[in-house]
């Protein structure tokens, strides 16, 4: 636990400094949850504005394993995959979306207890496609690099 809220910090504190470009994935996000939704679209909205915090961290650390898997296979594809930062960076990115998938579990169970799982489904592919487009600002205008 020592090493997941310093990481929420520095990922509120990056989303916070870099806002705007945030901003961009959130409504790509917010846009993508409307079309599969079409009500309470603004429930979805605030919890992606209080939630990106989570997800710069996790587009980080995408990046960061796509890049030393890019540039560092001359040491071995093995080497880099089975290296300590590697399986740090993969731990801590299932445990940020674990705590983004309990976010929208309780967020979509209803009062009765069931699951609407189409707005729980639509919420991960829009989560999904906000960190892609995270992914590819940082890979294409190195958006983002200098947070952690």
């Amino acid at each position: 636990m020592e090493a997941i809220f310093p990481l929420l910090f520095l990922g509120y504190l990056t989303y916070s400094e870099d806002i705007a470009y945030c901003l961009i994935a959130m409504s790509a996000q917010v846009v993508f949850s409307f079309f599969i939704e079409k009500k309470q679209i603004w429930k979805v909205a605030i919890m992606v504005f209080l939630t990106q915090g989570i997800v710069v961290p996790i587009a980080h650390m995408s990046y960061d394993m796509i890049y030393s898997i890019h540039n560092y296979t001359n040491l071995g594809f093995w080497n880099v995959v089975t290296s300590a930062d590697f399986k740090f960076e993969i731990f801590y990115t299932l445990i940020l979306l674990g705590i983004i998938i309990m976010i929208g579990f309780f967020t979509y169970r209803s009062i009765e207890g069931k699951l609407n799982c189409k707005k729980w489904i639509a919420l991960l592919i829009g989560y999904s496609i906000n960190i892609l487009i995270m992914l590819f600002m940082i890979f294409r205008f190195g958006i983002i690099i200098d947070g952690f």
